[in-house]
């Protein structure tokens, strides 16, 4: 059977997790979404025509690639196209959230892409670094800020699960108190892929498979592993750190990045200030502090 899987940075290791569930299966493209353009779809044409089933994330009409919709994937091959959700939820990351910039599309930090909305509060709010380290790890603080976020989101990623044919909420849902099924509001660890690869191998070639090929101590979205806020409903037990990049230089909003890193809470807050220092300006502009 040829497969192919369309989605974010979450479509290779399903793709990878299926073929080891169900050797019959065959990937024969992982077109990501966010890497393409109207010129790419000719790099892509044969497969989709060619496979015998066609697994895709929802991809909206507003989407600027327009071969890639869901919408015209459907029009062309609705018979062999099952829909699957993009695996997205903040519960154990509520703080988290993007800064953007103008001139580098994204503000980076040791968090890579991610910033912390406690510390970025506190940095606005002019609080000194030694407050807003005892906020992080204060379980009333971040059950006050963010302890409705996780029934919020929940309720989103329901939604969108109604709408695709392949459901995992119902996972996400049962375990979020008991193991971390996120790194970050949209990197997945891998129970939380391999449970949905096998979903999609049980929807497409009648059963979940066989996982003995697969480590699963091999996390392939890891990258960034923040500390899960004590006081929220979500838990993650035994970390102290957050695993992250390790800045290697800041002028003004081009922040380069190096090697993996880890942080401790007052080493996060060091960091950022010292960017937001530098950005001090653009950002009470942004935030209108």
């Amino acid at each position: 059977m040829k497969l192919v899987v369309i989605g974010n940075c979450q479509a290779r290791p399903l793709a990878n997790y299926i073929e080891k569930l169900a050797p019959s299966v065959k990937i024969t493209a992982t077109p990501i979404v966010h890497l393409l353009k109207d010129s790419d779809e000719a790099t892509y044409r044969d497969a989709l025509n060619e496979a015998d089933v066609i697994v895709t994330q929802v991809i909206s009409d507003a989407y600027p690639c327009k071969f890639i919709r869901t919408s015209e994937i459907k029009r062309l091959y609705s018979d062999k196209t099952h829909t699957i959700v993009n695996l997205y939820f903040s519960g154990f990351t509520p703080d988290l959230i993007y800064v953007r910039h103008p001139d580098v599309t994204t503000l980076r930090g040791p968090l890579g892409d991610y910033h912390n909305k406690t510390i970025l509060d506190g940095w606005l709010l002019g609080i000194s670094q030694e407050q807003v380290v005892s906020w992080l790890s204060d379980p009333f603080y971040n059950k006050q800020e963010y302890g409705k976020e996780d029934q919020k989101s929940l309720e989103e990623l329901k939604a969108r699960d109604a709408l695709v044919d392949i459901k995992i909420a119902d996972f996400i849902e049962s375990t979020r108190r008991e193991s971390r099924t996120f790194f970050t509001f949209n990197h997945p660890a891998s129970v939380l892929l391999i449970e949905y690869a096998e979903r999609i191998c049980q929807r497409i070639v009648g059963a979940r498979g066989n996982d003995e090929d697969i480590n699963t101590n091999v996390e392939p979205l890891n990258q960034l592993i923040p500390i899960v806020p004590p006081g929220i409903q979500c838990v993650e037990l035994g970390r102290s750190e957050s695993k992250g990049t390790r800045v290697l230089s800041i002028n003004g909003p081009n922040v380069e990045l190096g090697e993996p890193a880890f942080y401790t809470n007052e080493e996060l807050v060091s960091q950022y200030y010292a960017i937001y220092e530098q950005n001090a300006e653009f950002l009470r502009s942004k935030y209108d502090a």
